[in-house]
């Protein structure tokens, strides 16, 4: 590489750069959904089988005239959610409710899922000499939810960072070494563009866990025996599936005679973390012919059959450290025959948590083990006499990785 006027590296310094992206159409997202028809969206059930009664549960169970529920009567909550998120029938009768009777194809952007590379070596001197490599990948995977009204894409990424450099050096002309570090950083985020914590405010929703965070999401509705397409979004997952490693590594190489000798270390750590919001965390709603004799009626009037709730993930904080040693030694015995031999020796430390949030279920003892510093994390409300919890040392575990020693030495011949 050469700069004229800054810098001469000719034949001694080099860069090299690639830019890769996908071109052309982008995929389809097919929607069939099992929408409501207009006569039930006003609370119409007359045109149901014969012999189909719609009851008022809060009138004695006395039948709504003609199978109508006022509309005084419909709840606001179950309103709104049915005028935003179901289509109307597109698909077969308008007035008979069938499956998949919302058809759309929709076009999604093209994901040109571009990845940058850019190395570069240097040679100090005949030798020695330094390369080093970033890699950069930013894919675009947004794609359309399952609800008909809900326009916008959801936001879905693959961020990937890598990053390496080695040192190599001649030490003699039967001597080498090399030193090696690299870093690789990966994360698949996901996020809903409904704002679950919006939508709860806006209806005064309560009876949901507390400090809910504002994230993507919806109260989660579902139907027994009717056929319905679910309401439900993408559940919200930021940091999703992140994973940052580091590894050093450094590696001799010893030629003497027949014999070429290599010899090495290793050193790596490896972190993760995760924060998936669970699917009930706006509410689970479960809805069937309980109380007015027919799911969706149920659900106009706003009382599901279950509903459950689900509490704000917390963010796990895992990593371990790997240690490694090695030696191997290849013997040119003939120039036909040749008889190579080596030993291995690696720690596995086992995965910790930062936060001592760690968990395991002992099979042995039916018992909880949790981290010796971890006792202070568990719920109060953990039910007592249900299931023991125990510290890892007391079960006799390690007391942050909750494993149990072992080693394992491997000889190659």
């Amino acid at each position: 590489m050469v700069i004229p006027k800054l810098y001469n590296g000719k034949n001694r310094t080099f860069v090299f750069g690639t830019v890769e992206a996908g071109f052309g159409s982008g995929a389809r997202a097919s929607i069939n959904q099992s929408v409501p028809v207009p006569a039930w969206r006003r609370g119409d059930f007359s045109a149901l089988a014969p012999g189909t009664i719609i009851r008022d549960p809060f009138g004695a169970d006395a039948p709504f005239a003609g199978n109508l529920i006022p509309a005084s009567r419909i709840n606001k909550v179950s309103q709104t959610m049915q005028d935003r998120f179901y289509a109307l029938p597109n698909f077969g009768p308008a007035d008979v409710f069938a499956v998949q009777n919302y058809r759309e194809v929709r076009q999604n952007t093209v994901s040109h899922q571009p990845t940058y590379t850019l190395r570069a070596d240097h040679r100090f001197s005949p030798n020695a000499f330094v390369y080093g490599r970033l890699t950069r990948v930013d894919w675009n995977l947004d794609g359309f939810e399952g609800i008909p009204l809900i326009k916008e894409r959801r936001y879905q990424r693959r961020n990937l960072r890598a990053a390496t450099i080695a040192y190599t050096h001649t030490i003699r002309p039967n001597l080498l070494n090399e030193a090696r570090w690299g870093i690789s950083f990966d994360e698949l985020p996901i996020y809903s563009n409904v704002s679950g914590k919006g939508f709860v405010q806006e209806f005064g929703l309560r009876g949901l866990a507390p400090d809910l965070p504002d994230v993507g999401g919806l109260p989660r509705i579902n139907f027994d025996g009717l056929g319905l397409s679910s309401l439900t979004v993408s559940s919200t997952c930021i940091p999703c599936s992140r994973d940052l490693i580091n590894t050093w590594t450094d590696n001799v190489t010893w030629i003497k005679g027949a014999h070429t000798r290599k010899m090495g270390v290793l050193v790596f750590r490896g972190q993760t973390n995760e924060i998936r919001q669970p699917d009930a965390l706006f509410g689970d709603l479960r809805f069937s012919n309980r109380f007015t004799g027919y799911p969706y009626a149920d659900f106009l009037l706003g009382i599901p059959s279950t509903l459950s709730r689900g509490f704000p993930a917390i963010e796990p904080k895992r990593f371990n450290w790997q240690y490694g040693v090695y030696f191997s030694d290849e013997w040119k015995v003939t120039p036909r025959l040749t008889f190579t031999w080596g030993v291995r020796y690696q720690i596995y430390a086992g995965w910790k948590d930062s936060n001592g949030r760690q968990a395991l279920f002992d099979v042995a003892t039916g018992n909880i083990v949790i981290p010796d510093a971890g006792v202070d994390k568990v719920s109060p409300l953990m039910p007592t006499g249900y299931v023991n919890v125990v510290t890892a040392s007391k079960a006799g575990y390690s007391g942050d990785t909750l494993t149990t020693p072992d080693k394992n030495t491997s000889l190659r011949g």
